[in-house]
């Protein structure tokens, strides 16, 4: 999903490579589904966390199991996830 395998020709034989594919909305994407899959109620919008070299180290996800409480519990996360 994230990561492709190709057979390139070598030298003396095939070897095979792996790159990556996948890009931080796609991971972010795939993260969110899955989540609205188990969980009553899901953050659109995950928060990339990252480091001093501007790299993404973490997604920081919200999601609330109890059906009750989602709506509210979804717009103190969307306050939090958009007070960077």
């Amino acid at each position: 999903m994230f990561y492709k395998k190709e057979v390139m020709p070598g030298l003396f034989d095939d070897v095979e490579v792996t790159r990556k594919t996948g890009d931080l909305k796609q991971i972010a994407d795939y993260f969110v589904k899955r989540l609205e899959s188990v969980f009553a109620g899901v953050a659109k919008k995950p928060l990339p966390l990252y480091n001093s070299k501007n790299n993404p180290l973490y997604l920081l996800c919200f999601a609330c199991g109890n059906k009750k409480g989602a709506p509210i519990a979804l717009k103190i996360a969307g306050h939090i996830l958009k007070g960077k």
